[in-house]
């Protein structure tokens, strides 16, 4: 999603009809609901090795934790899990997981290869029903997008509430790259309830422009194809924006874009896989733009105590030689 920060929130509970007579369904069933139809119809945006990007965050967010922690003999929950692919690399490397999501759909794919000693459970974030202070390790990977942002204070809280005091909690989520202060803004989020050991950024806004530039082409042949498409397109944009999609998914131009698309799809193909590539596009965007670069940014962390502590506890902890994410 292209702003993950700027989630219209909704009503807890939503009333429907049901032969003539009115039925409340929870907040709970109407999450499950939408996930699980998400998880039949467009199950690809859940899948984290579908682009380089993807496995480039797994791997920033695993050697993160490796500085940091163990895994071997901890019990770790993630949060979020989808199919269970970073469940499954915890519990390879010794630990024992509890692997969460509300869609009973992506609990199923999680469940249907290689899923011995994962503890699959359907619940609702973040209201869990998990056991406070449980967990040596809890991650929660690309979910704070899914909430609505007037829920992202319990859901640090919900972090917080589940890691032991000694534990680490890891949490990661794409920023939007269109977005000012969006850095700023997700760590002081974080700092709210987390002392934090480390944050690790990435700077893809470069590689996602000009991946986006050129998939346009199959944007706009889609709208002409499909008019539902179209519809659900228009509805997202204002201004020129929606003017400029509407012209171009026309019957007067959106055969154009048909033909264009299979001319775009190499180029598509290399930007979306080929690691070296999103490496070397890193490294131009950091110098050139430096903060306003980044598009995905992760941070490992302990549970601030409730009790602060007293001066000569502060005196006796050497700070460390660091800057923080704001300055």
């Amino acid at each position: 999603m292209s702003n993950p920060f700027k989630i219209a929130s909704q009503d807890n509970k939503l009333s429907q009809k049901v032969d003539n007579k009115p039925r409340t369904i929870s907040k709970r069933q109407e999450t499950q609901a939408k996930f699980d139809r998400l998880w039949l119809t467009e199950a690809k945006q859940f899948a984290p090795l579908r682009n380089c990007r993807g496995k480039e965050r797994i791997i920033r967010t695993w050697n993160l934790i490796e500085k940091h922690t163990s895994f071997k003999g901890k019990l770790a929950v993630d949060l979020g899990c989808g199919s269970g692919v970073f469940s499954k690399k915890m519990r390879d490397a010794g630990a024992a997981v509890d692997a969460v999501d509300i869609s009973s759909n992506a609990l199923k794919a999680l469940q249907s290869d290689n899923s011995e000693r994962i503890a699959a459970i359907q619940d609702f974030i973040p209201h869990t029903s998990l056991e406070d202070n449980r967990y040596d390790l809890v991650v929660s990977m690309e979910l704070i997008g899914y909430i609505p942002s007037v829920e992202h204070r319990l859901y640090m809280s919900e972090l917080a509430r589940l890691v032991k005091s000694e534990g680490f909690v890891v949490c990661s989520t794409s920023l939007d790259i269109n977005t000012q202060d969006a850095v700023q803004s997700f760590g002081s989020l974080a700092e709210t309830e987390f002392a934090i050991s480390e944050w690790k950024f990435s700077y893809h806004a470069l590689q996602i422009r000009i991946s986006n530039f050129f998939k346009a082409p199959a944007r706009f042949a889609k709208g002409w194809q499909d008019h539902h498409y179209r519809k659900q397109q228009l509805a997202k944009r204002t201004g020129f924006d929606k003017w400029w999609y509407s012209f171009n998914s026309s019957t007067a131009i959106g055969w154009l874009w048909s033909g264009l698309q299979y001319l775009a799809f190499p180029l598509v193909y290399l930007l979306d896989n080929n690691r070296t590539l999103l490496l070397g596009l890193e490294k131009i965007c950091r110098f050139l733009w430096t903060e306003s670069g980044i598009s995905h940014a992760s941070f490992i962390g302990q549970r601030r105590p409730l009790i602060p502590p007293s001066k000569e506890e502060l005196q006796a902890i050497e700070p460390k030689q660091k800057r923080q994410v704001w300055e």
